[in-house]
């Protein structure tokens, strides 16, 4: 209701005012609307600020690259992406986000080289060594991946998301004890899909440890029912 009031005020705003007023309302609008998940208005707002010449580019930009990429629209997201690279060269939030849309379209090359250069510019490295490894284990660099696993857990050992990918690896090398320790160690961080326990039934299987195998299993078609 607070976001409803405020959404209210701003479109008096709009409506009343010529000047400064007015830009500042369209991107606080713009905000109100992406708060609640109306991403379609929220960009019309962010373009309407742009277009008025709204003094902080590159933050409204990064609102509406957001905003475009959870709607979606990749390739309007990368375009905001590169229009806040040529204002600022060292944002490592643009190369990071950019480097996540190119991988949702499946450019993995282009994908690997920005979460590369993410990580040059120290942005987020966890998350930017998780990404890239990512990336480069979907491109088939499976020892680049390891590593870039190993750095994230450095950076941040409570994201279960890497031990699973870091586990899908040791499965794959037929070291099956650390790749269940990996499965094991995501599941007590809350990263408790289908597709954790369905890997490491698989390798207690392979392990000859059937009765822990069905348990998991077990829970996998509880989750998926």
């Amino acid at each position: 209701r607070d976001l409803d009031k405020a959404i209210d005020d701003y479109t008096t705003l709009i409506v009343q005012d010529d000047g400064e007023h007015k830009l500042k309302s369209y991107y606080k609008r713009g905000c109100a609307f992406y708060q609640q998940k109306k991403l379609s208005r929220a960009i019309e707002d962010f373009t309407r600020a742009i277009d008025l010449g709204y003094a902080n580019k590159e933050e409204v930009y990064r609102k509406r690259s957001v905003a475009r990429a959870e709607n979606d629209d990749l390739d309007g997201a990368i375009a905001d992406y590169n229009k806040i690279i040529k204002l600022n060269p060292g944002s490592g939030f643009a190369y990071y986000n950019r480097g996540d849309a190119y991988y949702r379209k499946d450019e993995l090359d282009n994908a690997i080289e920005d979460f590369g250069k993410s990580i040059e510019l120290d942005y987020d490295m966890a998350k930017s060594y998780y990404h890239l490894g990512v990336a480069r284990m979907d491109n088939g660099d499976l020892g680049g991946a390891f590593e870039d696993y190993n750095k994230s857990i450095g950076y941040d050992a409570e994201n279960g998301a890497v031990y699973y990918y870091r586990g899908c690896l040791y499965s794959h090398q037929g070291n099956l004890d650390k790749a269940i320790e990996d499965f094991t160690k995501a599941i007590d961080l809350k990263y408790a899909t289908v597709d954790v326990y369905c890997r490491r039934a698989g390798a207690l299987v392979k392990n000859g440890d059937f009765g822990d195998a069905i348990w998991d299993y077990t829970k996998a078609i509880r989750i998926r029912s």
